[in-house]
């Protein structure tokens, strides 16, 4: 569906103030940035141009393009226990900030709706530029693809012009996808936006990001994060699907009906979609998580045709569907490997083909006719530009490649476990999915040797002496600082902020991240905030008057336990001892309680 004329003359008088002023100003300086925005169908150019991030694919309407109006549901953010609904850039609270979510959290869709909110009578008065992390390529600097897009606003597009435009305090930089920005470009860029805040002190800048990225890490923003579905959002998000109210309401029934593990998951907008697309498929929602996604791969390729009776279609590769989605697998596993989980240039993709076709045994189709049957039929890849395919979302190239893994055979699949404790951060989605559905062998290869390697180091547990703790701690915390945040006296840890040493970060295992957490973030340091407030090293932003709700400051590990000793550490150390070790002791009646079915025979 393309945007109305109506939408496009709405956004051209909201956006008619804005242009005058800014073209005014700059007129007033003598600068010819704006030149072009004196016609007087410039704005209406100007909102049909960003009433085009509007439209978008969906899994749920993947023929064509949608307007995220005619199907949008809200997000909210976490906020003091509760959710807060928010309807504009202002409704943030913040100028400078990182939008967490976890996996289809819809991240991507609250970005792009705060973007369109300023073509509407509830935007915050401001120029918002739209650009996705992911087309950041290595040779060129963040600053070119700001330029690039001021471009297409008619803009001159110098530094200069965006120093002006900057200074104003009327646009807001909108940046999606900081976990899918190239490895190779997280430093310089989250180096250029450090630079922007502190030399703009109005300007808006949001990005959106999965946790535990290096942009969460960054002073200057306050991560604001996204709230969970809950069971209260389900018919209303049911309705905006376009279901009947009889109709959400049976679907909303069979989630509170189905199994814990499949109903614990659907707290994102994405869950709740797939469960929607299964349901209608199933007439029910499988029990388990391996067989829901297997359920969402027959529906994907059998949608077009379920009101056909008797047709069946024919797929290029000549592959039966279940042939099919095991190379689907390999393929994903190998996008994975190379870090390809979202996007793939054409080269990119024949060669992942390529490498995939090599490795697998049970059938032989060319490449063109893959591209085909994945991106035309199912529609789990798109294709943009020339050539150029993405995954219509990161977790399902994630969720396939952790199926590749549950197929192969014991020494294979222990193979892959013991390489990934090493590299845990890279397959960290791959891995929670292959705890769902590889449970024994992600327990016996993964979990309980890491678990035991950890807790080598504490021969009486967490009744070791203080000062044996102590030197651990010392040496974990090593180069490790924490991101504090205070708000009217109450103090917090809002980041941890670890070395990029790839060495430090390869010692420190998937057990130890999570003890190393719980230090972090369960030591009670606002018990302690009169102390460490007075001992603040570093003040987050260089403009006191930017708006923001909280004060964000940084110190290290060290520096804190020189302010308050290692007590509270010690002790949130001990919790963190004692929960590896039942987690260890689960995880080996698990396993032993597989293997004596092997009494039965």
């Amino acid at each position: 569906m393309t945007v109305t004329v109506a939408t496009v003359a709405t956004g051209a008088r909201i956006l008619a103030p804005l242009v005058k002023d800014l073209y005014t100003k700059a007129k007033s300086t003598g600068a010819t940035y704006l030149d072009n925005w004196a016609a007087s169908q410039f704005p209406k150019r100007l909102a049909k141009k960003i009433c085009k991030i509007e439209s978008v694919k969906t899994l749920w309407q993947f023929e064509k393009e949608v307007l995220i109006r005619d199907f949008y549901y809200p997000a909210a953010i976490s906020s003091n226990g509760g959710k807060k609904k928010v309807e504009n850039l202002d409704g943030l609270g913040a100028s400078t900030v990182v939008i967490e979510g976890i996996v289809g959290q819809g991240k991507s869709m609250f970005l792009r709706y705060l973007c369109i909110q300023e073509l509407s009578e509830s935007g915050s008065g401001r120029l918002p530029i739209f650009i996705e992390l992911r087309s950041v390529k290595p040779g060129k600097d963040l600053m070119d693809y700001i330029l690039a897009e001021m471009k297409t606003y008619e803009i001159e597009a110098t530094p200069d012009s965006f120093h002006f435009l900057a200074q104003t305090g009327k646009i807001a930089l909108l940046l999606d996808g900081f976990d899918e920005l190239d490895n190779l470009l997280i430093s310089s860029v989250v180096r250029e936006l450090e630079l922007i805040i502190e030399k703009y002190e109005s300007i808006v800048v949001l990005v959106t990001s999965r946790p535990d990225c290096d942009i969460q890490k960054c002073a200057p923003f306050e991560v604001l994060r996204l709230a969970k579905i809950g069971v209260e959002d389900h018919l209303p998000f049911l309705s905006k699907l376009g279901l009947t109210r009889v109709r959400a309401n049976e679907i909303a029934i069979a989630i509170s009906e189905s199994p814990n593990e499949i109903s614990e998951l659907i707290v994102t907008p994405l869950m709740l979609t797939l469960t929607v697309m299964v349901y209608k498929s199933e007439n029910s929602i499988p029990p388990l998580l391996a067989e829901f996604f297997e359920s969402l791969f027959a529906t994907v390729f059998t949608r077009h045709d379920k009101t056909k009776p008797g047709f069946e279609r024919k797929l290029q590769t000549g592959l039966g569907e279940r042939t099919l989605q095991k190379l689907f697998e390999t393929f994903c596993f190998m996008c994975a490997q190379a870090g390809l989980t979202r996007s793939l240039t054409a080269e990119q993709f024949a060669s992942t083909f390529e490498r995939s076709a090599e490795f697998f045994t049970e059938g032989a189709t060319k490449l063109e006719a893959f591209r085909h049957d994945v991106s035309k039929v199912a529609c789990l890849l798109l294709e943009e530009g020339v050539g150029d395919m993405t995954f219509l979302h990161k977790s399902i190239a994630e969720y396939f490649a952790a199926s590749f893994v549950r197929r192969l055979h014991e020494s294979a699949a222990q193979k892959f476990y013991e390489r990934v404790r090493g590299d845990y951060h890279k397959w960290q989605e791959i891995i929670n999915f292959l705890s769902k559905i590889d449970q024994y062998r992600y327990n016996k290869f993964f979990l309980i040797p890491d678990c035991e390697d950890f807790l080598k180091d504490f021969p009486s547990g967490a009744s070791c002496e203080a000062g044996m703790l102590e030197a651990y701690l010392r040496k974990l915390t090593n180069g490790v600082s924490l991101q504090l945040s205070e708000r009217e006296g109450a103090l917090r840890v809002q980041s941890m902020i670890t070395v990029s040493d790839p060495h430090t970060m390869h010692d420190r295992s998937f057990t130890i991240q999570k003890v190393l957490s719980n230090v972090a973030f369960s030591s009670h340091l606002n018990a302690y905030s009169n102390i460490l407030l007075k001992g603040r090293v570093h003040t987050a932003s260089p403009h006191p008057d930017r708006k923001s709700r909280m004060d964000a400051f940084q110190m290290t590990l060290s520096e804190i336990s020189q302010e308050i000793g290692y007590d509270p550490f010690l002790t949130s150390l001990r919790i963190g001892i004692q929960r590896i070790e039942r987690e260890l002791e689960m995880a080996r009646k698990y396993v032993a309680d597989e293997n004596r079915k092997e009494d039965i025979f």
